[in-house]
Formats: C-alpha cells, sequence, structure tokens
C-alpha cells in the first residue's frame, strides 16, 4: 500500500515561492496542491502556473486536508502571524528566513508550535557552506553545551528526508 505524497501549501506567492514550489517538485514524495497570497491575483495566477489550488483565504488554505506543511513565503516581520495560524490548524511550517524579526517574536513562534506539536523548520540556505559544514561537524563532536532536549522531526516531515 502506497502512502499518498505529502501535501505542500505556500502561503505568498511572490519571488521566494516560486523557488520553494520548484525545489518541492525535485523532492520525492511530496506535492505542492495549493497556494494562498493576499492579492487574488497574484494568488490565482501562481496557483494555475503551477496547476495548484487557490485558496481564497488563509483559512481555506489551512482547512485542505491535502495541505500537511505549510511554506510560509511571506514578507520579513510577517511570519509569525500565519505561522501561529498553522500551529493553531495543525499544519507543519516551513519559514523563510529570516525566521522572525525579534528574539520574542521567534520564541513565541516556536513555542506556539511546539505547544501545537508541529514541526517548524527555518530555511538556512548555507547550511552546506564551509563554516556550516565545519560547525555541525563540531557540534556532532560534542564540542558544545546542550541547553535544551533535542526534538525529533514530526514523522511526516522526516518521512520526506525534510530536516
Amino acid at each position: 500500500m502506497s502512502q499518498r505524497p505529502l501535501g505542500f501549501g505556500i502561503w505568498g506567492t511572490g519571488m521566494i515561492a516560486e523557488f520553494h514550489a520548484k525545489a518541492l517538485a525535485e523532492i520525492a514524495g511530496v506535492k505542492l496542491v495549493a497556494a494562498y497570497n493576499r492579492s487574488p491575483a497574484k494568488g490565482r495566477d501562481f496557483a494555475a502556473k503551477h496547476g495548484i489550488a487557490f485558496a481564497e483565504t488563509p483559512e481555506a488554505l489551512l482547512a485542505n486536508p491535502a495541505v500537511d506543511i505549510v511554506c510560509l513565503c511571506t514578507p520579513s516581520g510577517d511570519h509569525l502571524a500565519p505561522a501561529l495560524a498553522c500551529a493553531k490548524a495543525g499544519k507543519h511550517v516551513v519559514v523563510e528566513k529570516p525566521l522572525e524579526v525579534t528574539l520574542a517574536r521567534c520564541d513565541e513562534l516556536t513555542t506556539a508550535c511546539a505547544k501545537a506539536g508541529v514541526t517548524v523548520a527555518g530555511i538556512l540556505p548555507r547550511r552546506f557552506g564551509s563554516g556550516a559544514v565545519a560547525l555541525k561537524a563540531r557540534a556532532r563532536r560534542g564540542s558544545f553545551r546542550q541547553t535544551h532536549p533535542r526534538r525529533r522531526a514530526h514523522p511526516l516531515v522526516a518521512h520526506a528526508g525534510l530536516l
């Protein structure tokens, strides 16, 4: 019995959303299924281009049972409210960088997702650069003190190899 692909929605269909759509098209086991944009014309154009559903409202995007994970492609400083809505709806969330614009907003976002039992993942496009690779190697060797317990990836996100 085959498992259905993980369904992704995109909230915010500006330039960066195109990169997300392209990346999702290249990942086995996932499918872009819907998008929402506060400008209906832009959102409809994006949805038509990618052959997906257009959600007229954020609530409609989050109510779509085919959407498991939402990519937040909203402008910087406008990630908190959509992330909170995703968490409340039980949707995992991938947040474009920066996660948020203040530490307090980052804490609120990550706390809400943890309480809702959903995974939040931030985009970090330099994770394969030499500095990031060296940092990860040192962390794996135990060079740094751990300040909080490690969180495991939610099975839906881990299934697609996204984290």
